[in-house]
């Protein structure tokens, strides 16, 4: 929707659905908190924060939305490709304390990816998605767990060497 309004288009369609651009205007905002997590505090009582309890977070909807957000295009596939790669990562590398492949990788590599566009918006999106798994997987593998990860990459097409 950004990128339409900066056109100068009054609408842009998404998902198969006209949206007016001129009808976006933030209204909330919303922040997730992991309530098992060490050192996390409570919110004070307030009208302003409202509490909403989900089981299972919708990784793939999360991925789709940033991404159109950042100006990428075919965010369907490409958020259910990153969801698919970071779950494989999680199942098939070695469990290890310093992993993390939830929600936070999910973030975080969503928050490469939005760097990487602004740096180089006409760049192949795909070699986006590779140069961020790299920097952001990569550099905390075990070297075991390095040679999967490779397999990993290659199975979702996302070997550095497309990015070369």
């Amino acid at each position: 929707m950004q990128a339409a309004k900066r056109a100068g288009k009054s609408s842009v369609e998404i998902d198969g659905k006209t949206f007016l651009c001129h009808d976006v205007r933030p209204n909330f905002v919303t922040a997730t908190f992991n309530p098992g997590y060490a050192g996390r505090t409570k919110l004070p009582p307030s009208n302003a924060f409202r509490t909403m309890n989900y089981s299972i977070p919708q990784r793939e909807l999360i991925i789709d939305v940033k991404l159109a957000s950042f100006g990428f295009n075919n965010t369907r596939v490409q958020g259910k490709l990153i969801n698919d790669c970071i779950e494989s990562c999680r199942t098939q590398l070695l469990p290890t304390d310093h992993y993390d492949f939830g929600l936070r990788k999910v973030y975080a590599i969503c928050v490469l990816l939005q760097k990487l566009k602004k740096k180089d918006p006409q760049a192949d999106e795909m070699s986006l998605i590779a140069k961020a798994f790299d920097m952001n997987i990569k550099p905390m593998l075990t070297p075991r767990d390095n040679l999967n990860y490779q397999s990993i990459v290659v199975k979702y097409g996302l070997q550095m060497s497309v990015v070369n």
